[in-house]
């Protein structure tokens, strides 16, 4: 089993030729939904906090982290159990705040019982998100 992060590093530039980030409707949606408040207030707090969203689907996580985000800027992980999720999270993400803001920390690609070294390719991918 193989581990993937998101991390989300400063403030997004995403916006439309308008002036407006591309999905401002799709935010302003979200300021209506009282899960997102709750979120909200432990995005805030002083100090680091651990936000669960286990058991939402499909794009909405990511959304809901990407307005957060937008509001008050912050280092942010996303960990997640399985890379398909990681690189649909990495993905949403690079929409929704712009890919110069989001990287990804790939899994080593071998299983722990695999007595062999990761590729140069798979340590150079962990490195430049580490950087």
């Amino acid at each position: 089993m193989s581990r993937a992060h998101t991390v989300v590093d400063s403030k997004s530039t995403l916006r439309s030729a308008k002036g407006k980030h591309a999905f401002d409707s799709v935010f302003r949606a979200l300021d209506r939904v009282d899960a997102l408040r709750t979120l909200r207030e432990a995005w805030t707090s002083d100090g680091p906090s651990q936000i669960d969203l286990t058991g939402t689907i499909g794009s909405l996580p990511a959304c809901g982290l990407a307005k957060l985000y937008q509001q008050c800027p912050r280092p942010t992980l996303v960990v997640l159990s399985e890379p398909d999720d990681a690189s649909h999270w990495h993905d949403d993400l690079n929409h929704l705040i712009g890919p110069e803001h989001v990287v990804r920390f790939h899994s080593w690609e071998i299983l722990p019982y695999e007595f062999r070294h990761p590729g140069p390719e798979s340590i150079g991918r962990r490195l430049e998100a580490l950087w």
